[in-house]
């Protein structure tokens, strides 16, 4: 603890096990000082391209366009039932979500979200849950209805994390995303970047964290220096570091072709392929 915390320091450090954090013992400990810098952490919103929601025995209706879950058969669920639940209950999120997909030209031209709970006899609870997207064919007035696990990939990770972005932005908080770019496209993520850079879009100040591996995000005209950072593997360890740490660099290049070129490290050390790579 640094000078400035108050408080009965010494006492803590003597309950702290090995498995806790002192942010969070001091916070739940009445530590004043403690408590607000825990509160914001504690507000971070994460999202994980692989979260998803455990249901039991996924189930079309008869109309096969929603489900029906069951307490039985594990299985998984993605986009995860939170989504449909807000988007059926949340005016302004389901318009988020359907002007999101469209802008991001996924093709849909609207969502339609079920989400309905019911009460079983002798406890418990079965819940019909389901997505359907809608697709104009060709030029006419005709639409198709898709179920959301008939949409690409990148198209079910952008809806799931939706929810994230709609309550980042209304909240005003941090929001983190590990690999971003899986199943999305540089444009798509582009689009997100410019939700979260524009104060008129983000008036409430959210914050986007996250990690990549598509090197044409780095660019001078969206990020500052001190924005873009690597993380470069050496002996099992890993080191970070800013474009910032680095002098004498051209705005006027684009940063990832100075990455490309080796400036900036944090580059994968591959091995050559050779005829060992041959099957026997």
């Amino acid at each position: 603890f640094g000078s400035g915390i108050q408080g009965e320091k010494n006492s803590l450090k003597r309950q702290i096990l090995r498995n806790q954090l002192a942010l969070s013992k001091g916070a739940n400990s009445n530590m004043e000082d403690l408590i607000p810098p825990f509160k914001y952490i504690s507000s971070i919103l994460g999202y994980n391209l692989d979260e998803r929601w455990e249901v039991f025995n996924f189930e079309n209706d008869r109309y096969g366009l929603d489900s029906t879950l069951h307490f039985r058969n594990t299985s998984y669920m993605h986009p995860p039932l939170p989504v449909m639940q807000y988007a059926s209950e949340d005016q302004a999120y389901y318009l988020f979500v359907s002007h999101l997909v469209n802008l991001a030209d996924t093709g849909i031209e609207s969502l339609n979200f079920r989400y309905e709970e019911h009460e079983q006899q002798g406890g418990g609870k079965q819940i019909t849950a389901g997505i359907n997207a809608l697709h104009l064919v060709g030029d006419s007035n005709t639409k198709i209805s898709f179920k959301i696990d008939e949409e690409s990939q990148g198209t079910r990770n952008l809806i799931s994390m939706s929810l994230h972005i709609y309550h980042a932005l209304r909240d005003g908080s941090l929001l983190l995303i590990d690999e971003i770019d899986r199943g999305l496209h540089h444009e798509v993520i582009s689009i997100l970047i410019v939700l979260f850079q524009s104060k008129e879009l983000n008036p409430n100040g959210a914050q986007l964290l996250f990690t990549t591996h598509d090197i044409l995000l780095m660019d001078s005209k969206k990020f500052r220096r001190d924005e873009i950072w690597f993380a470069e593997k050496a002996n099992s360890e890993t080191t970070f570091y800013s474009i910032a740490d680095f002098e004498k660099i051209n705005t006027n290049i684009s940063y990832h072709k100075w990455y490309q070129h080796g400036k900036f490290g944090a580059t994968p050390k591959l091995g050559i392929i050779n005829k060992e790579f041959l099957p026997l």
